[in-house]
């Protein structure tokens, strides 16, 4: 893994890896963290742009033809998620 995460960043690829094979979208995400962190999202909206971040850091990716879904990049992703 080639750069260091915050906290919320880490709780997503975990949340990602463990509960979703590494492909979820936005709503399956917020749910995830709850659940595995007992984090709670302030806003959708900043999620969204925690994620758009992501993405242009490489960490995740958009899935092909669906919006608002996102899978970890092969870099990420656990070998039990693939």
């Amino acid at each position: 893994v080639g750069q260091s995460l915050d906290d919320v960043e880490k709780k997503i690829v975990s949340t990602l890896n463990k509960r979703y094979q590494g492909i979820a979208n936005i709503d399956e995400i917020i749910v995830g963290l709850y659940r595995d962190h007992l984090y709670v999202t302030e806003d959708r909206r900043q999620l969204g742009g925690k994620l758009y971040r992501m993405q242009k850091s490489g960490i995740v990716e958009s899935a092909k033809g669906k919006k608002g879904v996102y899978r970890l990049t092969d870099e990420y992703l656990s070998p039990v998620a693939q």
